[in-house]
């Protein structure tokens, strides 16, 4: 319950803040990025059968707009889909965790002034994320199966992103370049009362190249 209404205060949050800033200077962007999202497992209990976890490549693609708090500092709520999770691989065998969320993150941004058309930034914020589905993937001697996960999986994640980036104006249009870290606050394995505590996160590396109008 606590992490349904902490999601529900990040949204408001978010509306909230943004209804103030159009108040004030107003919606100064608003566009789309796609880029390659790197993220494994972390925490205390994320070695399988003796390995250690590798990162899944995967995509990640959304939408973002950002509202001027003041000529520096802005807050850019984004909607993006994100494929996280990790892989375990010896000898040629491999598994792969396929978990796959909607991250709505929140960032507060500071936007360096420069007297060029390059601008860059650093930015901040929580992140809520929504999980859109779960599968495991085994490939042994080259074949491979796909499979649902044989645990159960959280509904909502949490995270804390810290990043940065730089903006290209052009003459309509501005190319928007970030990159960001993504930590994870919350164990993803959702299990039973009165189990045992599993300490598995997922963080990770988003790299992304997008367009802002």
């Amino acid at each position: 319950m606590r992490r349904i209404l902490f999601l529900v205060a990040v949204v408001a949050m978010a509306a909230l803040a943004g209804v103030a800033a159009a108040q004030d200077t107003g919606l100064v962007a608003k566009g789309f990025k796609v880029g390659l999202a790197m993220y494994s497992f972390t925490g205390d209990d994320t070695e399988f059968e003796g390995l250690e976890p590798e990162s899944r490549m995967g995509l990640a693609a959304g939408g973002f707009f950002t509202f001027a708090l003041s000529p520096n500092f802005a807050l850019q709520p984004e909607v993006l889909y994100v494929m996280k999770g990790a892989k375990y691989e010896e000898g040629g065998n491999k598994l792969t965790f396929k978990l796959d969320y909607l991250d709505i993150p929140v960032l507060f941004k500071y936007r360096f002034a420069t007297a060029g058309s390059t601008r860059p930034n650093l930015f901040a914020g929580p992140v809520a994320s929504l999980k859109m589905s779960d599968k495991l993937e085994a490939e042994v001697d080259g074949v491979e199966v796909e499979m649902d996960m044989p645990g159960d999986v959280k509904g909502v994640d949490f995270g804390l992103v810290l990043g940065g980036g730089l903006d290209f104006a052009m003459s309509s249009t501005t190319v928007v370049f970030d990159f960001r870290y993504t930590l994870g606050l919350t164990d993803w394995p959702d299990v039973d009362e009165g189990g045992e505590d599993v300490s598995v996160k997922n963080s990770g590396w988003i790299v992304a190249l997008g367009v802002a109008f």
